[in-house]
């Protein structure tokens, strides 16, 4: 996505705080695009924001434990993700998020252990599956990794159709001509650009899929 476009849904997003109920929602997808523009230092002082006014949030703490290893600072972003499993220990995708920072550090018995527990909560966690692939084959756990990709391959078919079709989908440069357009409010077109984008990055798929869900429960933007 283009940083012009990023700018726009930063701006969007900028607006959409005037919505308190989803504000820590706002501040998390802000942090994330500034992510995308390579701009770790601009993130963090959105994260921090909103951890000033929702301290206890693992989803905000978690983000910004991405942020500190986009820093180079993996020491601190590692005691983010220990907070964030404390607070969700029944979430996998904090244990998965912990075990790619154990990883960078060179903890890869740590980092197993977490994919394990990962998949453990959820099965059909195919990244999962695929980065405890990836970990077993650097311990020369040959056929055990096989195993472990053969089952990401075989949860990943659905998620590659939905990447193919965000990836082609044509928007009719007249809005009142789309489906979505009739649904929903005039800006939706500024959000469908973070949707295409995020719908091809897996890890963060799932925490994107409910956010929506809960916008579109309360009727769309």
């Amino acid at each position: 996505m283009a940083s012009s476009e990023w700018n726009a849904a930063i701006e969007l997003l900028n607006r959409a705080m005037l919505d308190e109920e989803d504000l820590k929602e706002v501040y998390y997808w802000m942090s994330v695009c500034w992510l995308k523009q390579a701009k770790p230092d601009k993130a963090l002082e959105v994260i921090e924001k909103a951890l000033s006014k929702f301290p206890d949030d693992a989803m905000l703490i978690s983000e910004r434990g991405v942020i500190y290893f986009h820093l180079g600072k993996k020491s601190l972003a590692l005691l983010d993700m220990d907070k964030a499993v404390m607070l969700e220990p029944e979430n996998p995708y904090r244990y998965s998020s912990r075990a790619f920072i154990k990883d960078s550090l060179g903890d890869l018995d740590g980092a197993i252990t977490d994919y394990e527990k990962a998949i453990k909560l959820d099965p059909n966690d195919a990244i999962a599956h695929n980065n405890l692939g990836l970990l077993l084959e650097k311990k020369g756990y040959v056929q055990k990794s096989k195993n472990y990709f053969a089952k990401a391959d075989s949860l990943t078919f659905s998620e590659k159709d939905f990447v193919n079709f965000f990836s082609t989908f044509k928007v009719d440069k007249k809005p009142e001509n789309n489906l979505i357009y009739k649904k929903t409010k005039p800006r939706w077109k500024e959000y469908f650009y973070i949707i295409s984008e995020f719908f091809q990055n897996a890890v963060v798929r799932k925490e994107f899929f409910r956010f929506w869900v809960l916008k579109i429960k309360k009727g769309g933007f």
